[in-house]
């Protein structure tokens, strides 16, 4: 049989505490990397919308593009190729319209970064733009 004091009783209880504020930071920690997370999750949700408008709008475009071409290659004796390089063409002018707009008022009002950000977002996993073997 052992006889415990205050003082036994009092170190239990504040390795006890340690070990409490311990497991609570470690909670604290899991639950800010889990909300981090959710909050991404989040955002990434509020762009459906967003990027639903965006390739319905480029849909929208290509399919006209697509008829005005057809209808040119049945009515006119314009070779092929020349009806997809204008095709192509005008495809590619009217998807970079509104970027190309934004990026030089970036530059214009000194935003360089933000230029840099909108080119590197429409380009960004397309490394043949920047070939120099052309």
């Amino acid at each position: 049989m052992y006889l415990f004091t205050i003082d036994d009783l009092r170190t239990v209880s504040e390795n006890n505490m340690n070990s409490r504020k311990e497991e609570a930071r470690e909670a604290y920690a899991f639950l800010d990397t889990e909300l981090t997370q959710f909050v991404t999750l989040l955002n990434r949700a509020g762009a459906s919308d967003l990027l639903a408008h965006l390739h319905s709008w480029a849909e929208m475009i290509r399919c006209r593009e697509r008829d005005k071409a057809a209808a040119r290659l049945g009515s006119s004796g314009a070779p092929a190729e020349d009806i997809l390089d204008d095709l192509s063409r005008v495809l590619v002018k009217k998807l970079l319209n509104d970027v190309t707009f934004s990026v030089r008022r970036c530059a214009e009002s000194g935003d360089l970064e933000s230029a840099q950000a909108l080119v590197h977002a429409v380009t960004a996993g397309d490394n043949e733009c920047f070939r120099k073997d052309d």
